[in-house]
Order: C-alpha cells, then sequence, then structure tokens
C-alpha cells in the first residue's frame, strides 16, 4: 500500500507558509476514486507536515500510513468501503 502510494502521482503540493483552505476538499473529491492519495509536503517542516495530516486525519475518515521524505500518503480506509454510514459522495466538509 506504501508503495502504491509513492507511485502515485501528488494530488497537490503543499509549500512552507502557504494556506490549506482546499486540501480538505480535494482530498475527499481524490477519495471518491482513489484509494491512497498522496501530497507533496517537500518544502515543508517534518513536523509541521505531520500536523497537517493529523489534522486532515481528524477532519476526513481517512489514516495516514506513511510520512517520508516529505510525503503524505493517505488511505481511505476499509471500513469505509463497507459501513452505510460513510458515503464519500454525500460526506460533508466539517471545518
Amino acid at each position: 500500500m506504501r508503495n502504491r502510494g509513492l507511485n502515485s502521482p501528488a494530488l497537490m503540493k503543499l509549500t512552507r507558509n502557504g494556506v490549506y483552505v482546499n486540501a480538505v476538499e480535494r482530498v475527499m473529491v481524490a477519495f471518491q476514486t482513489e484509494v491512497v492519495v498522496r501530497l507533496d509536503c517537500a518544502r515543508v517542516f517534518t513536523s509541521d507536515f505531520k500536523k497537517i495530516g493529523v489534522k486532515l486525519r481528524d477532519l476526513i475518515p481517512c489514516v495516514p500510513i506513511l510520512f517520508k521524505d516529505g510525503q503524505i500518503i493517505l488511505w481511505r480506509g476499509k471500513k469505509n468501503l463497507d459501513d452505510d454510514s460513510v458515503h464519500w459522495k454525500n460526506l460533508q466538509i466539517r471545518i
């Protein structure tokens, strides 16, 4: 799963001192079609991109599976595929 995420194209590139308002929405849209999403955080400090990954985990039902070399790999999770309470197409953003 990790190799699949590292070999996939980056959904978006996050930079230092950037505003990530649309990151949640873009990840949710990507999870409608993809199982694994990669965010490129090459120019962000390690502690900052780990905080971003944890915040995405709190806002979106996903599992951060890898923080390596400035990359965040997110997996939408197995439970979300079969659970009737979570539908990716009907999920509302709660900010």
